[in-house]
């Protein structure tokens, strides 16, 4: 799952999917939707990412259902992560949120993703 502001506004949610680039652990692209409190499907959109030296960065797009075309950037802002590639920053979904902030045109807010987490044993 993931959820977003724009500014001070009200929550955002939605569902993502990522695939490591099979050029390397430092590339990654993937697809999200933005969903209703109904469970409707409002956006349905692509990403993609790359580890820069400094960052975890990238775009992404999206088509409303009335046919108007989205897009935007977006970075990770991760405080202590001491891992080196984009694989290792999704995998860290599976213990805790990470967010960072994103951008389209004069809008913009922040972000958070969670993993499916798992049951662990009893």
């Amino acid at each position: 799952m993931w959820t977003a502001t724009e500014g001070n506004g009200s929550a955002m949610r939605g569902m993502w999917l990522a695939q490591i680039s099979k050029s390397g652990p430092n590339a990654a692209s993937g697809s999200w939707s933005l969903v209703s409190e109904g469970g409707q499907v409002v956006l349905e959109g692509t990403w993609s990412a790359r580890n820069t030296s400094q960052n975890f960065e990238g775009s992404w797009s999206a088509r409303a259902g009335n046919g108007r075309s989205l897009s935007g950037t977006w970075n990770a802002a991760l405080g202590d992560f001491k891992g080196k590639t984009f694989k290792e920053m999704l995998s860290l979904t599976m213990e805790k949120q990470i967010g960072g902030a994103w951008r389209s045109g004069r809008h913009e807010g922040n972000w958070w993703l969670e993993g499916s987490r798992k049951k662990r044993g009893p």
